[in-house]
């Protein structure tokens, strides 16, 4: 099994969603992300290879959390390294 590392990025996005989700939604909208995420994390750290991979960067593979989120990771060795959590619906201008 592959072992899990998250970039600063990433942390500083999962920590963005998750405090969207309570401010549009409720805590128990996020709560369910982070139940999706932690499932969703626990089938890459067993299977990587089968998640779709990034046409414009080979070495980036994304895996959808849920239809408004996206992780996208590479693997390097022995280690899932999370590069991003895309959420298409905040804007990411402000």
């Amino acid at each position: 099994m592959y072992k899990e590392h998250w970039s600063e990025q990433a942390l500083f996005d999962f920590d963005n969603i998750i405090t969207y989700l309570k401010h549009k939604w409720s805590d128990k909208v996020a709560e369910n992300f982070i139940g999706k995420s932690e499932d969703v994390i626990d089938h890459l750290k067993k299977q990587p290879e089968i998640f779709q991979v990034i046409d414009e960067r080979p070495e980036i593979r994304r895996v959808v959390i849920t239809k408004h989120n996206s992780l996208y990771f590479k693997i390097t060795g022995d280690i899932i390294y999370i590069v991003t959590i895309f959420d298409t619906r905040q804007d990411k201008r402000n």
